[in-house]
């Protein structure tokens, strides 16, 4: 009987009961106190990137939108050289390869109406209607053709320039670079315009040579002139450099750059690059004794010349040349 039974319960199935609901939520997941730690954990990872990686983000962003801006301009200044004059604004999203910034939103961009008129306009004026006055010791840009500038890293504008067409003798002032006022601004002068559309004929000092002073008076006047280059500087004025090549040019004579009646002398130089602070505006140059020179000698130096096209002295908008003034002859 007793075998019988058991062979009757081996051929039962066996069944698995369940476990308890508490013990399948243990296994499946976590604790309220588990979750809150790792959230509170999370929470404070994030916190931490943010201040580690949130400024060097937005840096980031400032470069490439000085970049894209840097771009813009010079594929605006391309345009003008090529064609005489700057885009309208629907002609400057043509014209511009990259027309949005670092946050996709639209480049702005506000000209000279004056300079869109006509091809060939940027040689025929001598002026642009836009000024902008730099944050720091407020030194104003006077003749600015167009402004490009992106609203930065918030798209909150601070310029306080309308996009489009400005009014003549507009003045846009800069603030410094901050969080707040994270505008990226550029701009190119009617001078650029000129030099990329090689406006004129070419610079030159047009005075072949210089009079030898009298034994018999101890007077002397001389004058050294240039013509062509791009003008556009009220009153057209150059800058000139004083190369001297002997001391005694400095020593015995006061060499001036003029702007009407009034002189400035020109300190000399050992050599006149284009950042260099010994350049001076004038319309020419003067020469005159300041002291009786030896009895008998010569005067070298080179006088070197640029126009206002504020690019670096070369081609067009760049001359140079050598003169002697010889005494006691």
């Amino acid at each position: 009987m007793e075998g019988r039974l058991e062979r009757i319960m081996k051929s039962v199935p066996q069944v698995m009961l369940p476990r308890s609901e508490s013990s399948l939520v243990r296994q499946a997941g976590f604790s309220l106190v588990e979750l809150s730690i790792v959230m509170i954990i999370v929470g404070l990872m994030l916190g931490m990137g943010i201040q580690v990686f949130g400024p060097a983000f937005r840096q980031a962003l400032k470069e490439k939108n000085e970049a894209i801006v840097a771009r813009a301009i010079r594929s605006v200044i391309g345009f003008a050289g090529s064609e005489g004059q700057i885009p309208t604004g629907d002609g400057f999203f043509q014209v511009v390869a990259s027309n949005r910034d670092a946050q996709n939103a639209k480049l702005l961009y506000a000209f000279d109406p004056l300079l869109d008129d006509r091809p060939g306009e940027i040689c025929r004026r001598n002026r642009a209607s836009l000024r902008v006055r730099l944050p720091g010791d407020k030194t104003t840009v006077n003749n600015v053709a167009f402004v490009v500038w992106s609203k930065g890293y918030d798209g909150v504008g601070n310029l306080g320039l309308t996009p489009g067409e400005v009014a003549d003798d507009t003045e846009v002032t800069l603030a410094s670079y901050s969080d707040d006022n994270d505008d990226l601004v550029g701009w190119a002068t009617l001078y650029e315009l000129k030099a990329a559309a090689q406006c004129g004929p070419a610079l030159k000092i047009i005075t072949q040579s210089l009079p030898n002073p009298s034994a018999k008076s101890g007077s002397y006047a001389a004058a050294i002139h240039a013509e062509g280059g791009v003008k556009g500087q009220p009153g057209e004025l150059l800058g000139w450099c004083l190369e001297e090549q002997t001391g005694s040019i400095s020593k015995h004579f006061l060499v001036s750059a003029m702007q009407g009646k009034k002189g400035e002398r020109l300190p000399p130089s050992t050599g006149c690059s284009h950042q260099s602070g010994f350049w001076k505006l004038g319309q020419f140059v003067t020469i005159k004794r300041n002291a009786a020179p030896p009895s008998i000698g010569s005067a070298r130096f080179t006088l070197h010349v640029r126009d206002q096209s504020q690019s670096e002295p070369a081609g067009k908008s760049y001359d140079a040349k050598s003169f002697a003034i010889n005494y006691g002859l």
